[in-house]
């Protein structure tokens, strides 16, 4: 609910402007192409983390997790590094209530990222100390889940923010 009615917030201020985003601001494209790679690549591999998992393979489990974590914070360092250009540009001083809702809309995923990473931190260390046995799959099929969620957001942020 939260993102839909940041979403909501972000599109109605979209379409209800003559020039969105402000045509003096620069927004890392490429770069972003990239980071999306990444956290996008970071759903299959938590998908191969959970067959593995389901398969009873420890080692791959862990392994497809860590890497999983991985690509969460590379996305994470990216897009930091992506938010300090943009503010070098002066989206909040050039650009005020687009950049107040790019960066509510954005910091909101990325807040989310964060915390699907901790969760999965933690998952690799109940996996490591064998306090995931098969009965208790569920919380890291959770995890998953959450980790799928996260990818779908950003599937629809970065087209509606960064492509419109």
């Amino acid at each position: 609910m939260l993102f839909a009615g940041l979403l909501a917030v972000y599109v109605a201020l979209r379409f209800g402007s003559l020039s969105w985003p402000p045509a003096h601001l620069y927004l890392p494209i490429k770069v972003t192409w990239v980071n999306t790679a990444f956290l996008l690549s970071s759903c299959y591999t938590m998908r191969q983390a959970l067959r593995a998992g389901h398969a009873n393979n420890q080692g791959r489990f862990v392994s497809f997790l860590s890497i999983t974590g991985l690509l969460g914070l590379l996305f994470l360092c990216i897009q930091g590094y992506e938010w300090v250009q943009i503010l070098r540009e002066g989206v909040m001083t050039k650009a005020r209530i687009y950049g107040s809702t790019f960066y509510l809309l954005i910091g909101c995923h990325a807040l989310h990222v964060f915390g699907a990473v901790v969760w999965l931190w933690i998952v690799i260390r109940w996996a490591r100390q064998g306090q995931l046995p098969a009965s208790q799959f569920i919380r890291a099929e959770l995890c998953g889940m959450y980790w799928y969620f996260v990818g779908a957001v950003w599937a629809v942020l970065f087209p509606l923010v960064y492509l419109s």
